[in-house]
């Protein structure tokens, strides 16, 4: 799936294929660099793996985007792409929103596991931890902080902290949804 002179695509994913491929290219990797990389992030890529994508044959979840666009030293936003403004109808806009929801709740799900999972072996280790040995953690921007200075940084992160705002609106029923429920339109047992 080539892209387009002017840069403008069908859907997001077609997108992310062309953009990905382009800025693969640009920086002289071949699908295997690109691979190899993936697989030492933790990611069971292989060089068909990155061809499928390049050709629309494999969406990728957010956690693998952020990853390639890492691996390519790029920003995320650079295989990002959005139709112009009223080129979807609002049907299609709010599927596409809700694709792109779905995927990247799928993946935050995968990463709070993960996450769960390193949470209960750091707290296990910690039965044993003196703080005064200083134990430091290296960053992915390459920084190193003493670990408590890195958990203070992780707590204080922004989108986690906007995350959990939304999430326990959700779970008390705040949400978009039941607002408009409550606006008349019903809810899905009556219509039923």
């Amino acid at each position: 799936m080539a892209a387009r002179d002017n840069d403008e695509f069908d859907s997001s994913d077609e997108a992310f294929s062309a953009l990905f491929r382009k800025g693969r290219e640009r920086r002289g990797r071949t699908q295997g660099d690109v691979a190899r990389d993936m697989q030492a992030r933790g990611f069971d890529f292989h060089q068909q793996t990155i061809a499928k994508i390049e050709n629309g044959n494999r969406k990728v979840t957010i956690g693998e985007a952020i990853a390639l666009a890492a691996v390519l030293e790029i920003e995320l936003e650079e295989l990002a792409w959005s139709p112009p403004a009223g080129a979807l109808t609002p049907g299609a806009q709010v599927r596409e929103s809700g694709i792109g929801y779905m995927m990247q709740l799928d993946s935050l799900r995968w990463a709070l596991n993960g996450f769960q999972e390193i949470a209960d072996e750091l707290r296990d280790s910690l039965d044993n931890y003196d703080p005064s040995e200083g134990v430091e953690v290296e960053l992915p921007n390459g920084r190193t902080l003493p670990i408590e200075a890195a958990f203070e940084e992780v707590l204080a992160w922004e989108p986690l902290r906007r995350f959990q705002r939304e999430f326990a609106e959700w779970r008390s029923g705040e949400t978009f949804l039941n607002a408009s429920r409550a606006a008349g339109e019903g809810s899905p047992e009556e219509s039923s």
